[in-house]
């Protein structure tokens, strides 16, 4: 009833899930804003994979590169025990056969949901918080490290260095709009309909409103 027949969704967490899938089923959706996405998909081995592959990374590059972790190591104060755990889950969910089909089923139906979008040219920003989890799914489903990604084809990524999952912090969400703001005007040049000035109040509410309620 406005004349509005393009849209641009955006969602953080599982609301970024949700964006991505309605923007697969409905052609008006010409953009996609995922912030921190986690889940694709409700199986707990697909879940469990990319969780414990995360915490694998997380715990490798930061003890490697920190001093801490070195002395604590010296000093003989690191958890070997934890250590060994992480290690061993991401070991028997690797070498589990029904965690590897549950796995490569979701990458191949998110990689087809991609193709999709990306043959009707909706672009697609990912904003993930350094260290977030939504980066390890990210990392499964394009089968490489996203941190490196900084464009792919219709795929804007940016990493938001000290933020957290929620953006609880008001610079977090300054950045994601001003993001925002600088990315949708590329989707106005390509998709006449969508208003930036619009959109851009819509997700400056959106992530006060997403923070408030985490």
């Amino acid at each position: 009833s406005r004349g509005v027949d393009r849209f641009v969704l955006a969602g953080l967490c599982s609301g970024a899930v949700t964006s991505f899938d309605a923007a697969v089923l409905d052609e008006r959706v010409v953009g996609v804003v995922m912030i921190n996405p986690q889940g694709f998909d409700q199986s707990p081995e697909w879940n469990a994979y990319v969780i414990n592959r995360g915490r694998v990374r997380r715990y490798l590059t930061r003890s490697f590169f920190s001093v801490r972790s070195w002395w604590n190591a010296f000093t003989g104060r690191v958890d070997y025990g934890r250590f060994t755990t992480v290690i061993w889950e991401h070991v028997a969910t690797r070498s589990n056969t029904v965690a590897q089909a549950a796995v490569s089923q979701v990458v191949s139906r998110v990689a087809t949901d991609l193709a999709k979008l990306e043959q009707r040219g909706v672009r697609t920003l990912l904003l993930c918080s350094e260290g977030d989890d939504g980066i390890e799914y990210m990392n499964v489903l394009l089968g490489g490290d996203v941190r490196r990604m900084t464009s792919a084809p219709n795929m804007t990524v940016e990493i938001l260095p000290g933020a957290d999952h929620s953006l609880t912090l008001f610079d977090s969400q300054r950045r994601v709009i001003g993001s925002f703001h600088h990315w949708i005007a590329s989707i106005d040049t390509a998709a006449p309909g969508v208003e930036s000035a619009a959109g851009f109040e819509v997700v400056q509410a959106s992530v006060a409103s997403l923070s408030a309620s985490q």
